[in-house]
C-alpha cells in the first residue's frame, strides 16, 4: 500500500511562512537527497509532499523511487505520478502497490492540491484500469 508523506517543513522550516519554498535549488535537492537517503519508511511508489518553488504548490508532490537509488518523479498534476515513467508504473503494477487508502485519506487541502478532491471518479478510473486502487 502506498503511502503520503508531507516532508516540506523539514527541508524548509520556514514554508508556512511564504507558502512556498524560498532556498535555492541545489540546497533544497541536497536537503531532499539526504533526507530520502536516510528516511527508511518511505519507499518506492510513495507520493511526497515537498513544495514548490512556483507559486502553485500543486506543483510540490513527487513519487518516490528508490529501486536503485533516490530517485523521484515530479508532475503537474500530482495524481499523474504514476503514469509518468512506464518502467515505474509497471514495476508499481507487479509489486501490487495500491493507492485508494493514500487519495482517500488526503486532507482537503492535499487533496485538493494533488488533483484527487475534484476529479475523484476521473482518478479512481484510471488508477482501477492499472490495477493500483
Amino acid at each position: 500500500m502506498a503511502k503520503f508523506y508531507n516532508i516540506v517543513k523539514k527541508l524548509e522550516p520556514e514554508y508556512d511562512s511564504f507558502r512556498g519554498l524560498t532556498i535555492d535549488y541545489e540546497e533544497f535537492d541536497e536537503k531532499l537527497q539526504n533526507y530520502l537517503h536516510n528516511d527508511k519508511d518511505i519507499k518506492t511508489g510513495d507520493i511526497v509532499f515537498i513544495g514548490s518553488h512556483h507559486d502553485r504548490q500543486e506543483y510540490g508532490f513527487i513519487l518516490i523511487d528508490k529501486r536503485y537509488d533516490n530517485k523521484y518523479i515530479s508532475s503537474e498534476q500530482g495524481c499523474d505520478l504514476i503514469f509518468e515513467n512506464e518502467e515505474l508504473l509497471n514495476f508499481l503494477i507487479s509489486d501490487g502497490k495500491k493507492y485508494k487508502e493514500l487519495f482517500e485519506s488526503l486532507d482537503p487541502l492535499y487533496s485538493e492540491l494533488i488533483g484527487y478532491k475534484n476529479c475523484k471518479n476521473l482518478v479512481r478510473n484510471n488508477y482501477k484500469k492499472h490495477n493500483l486502487w
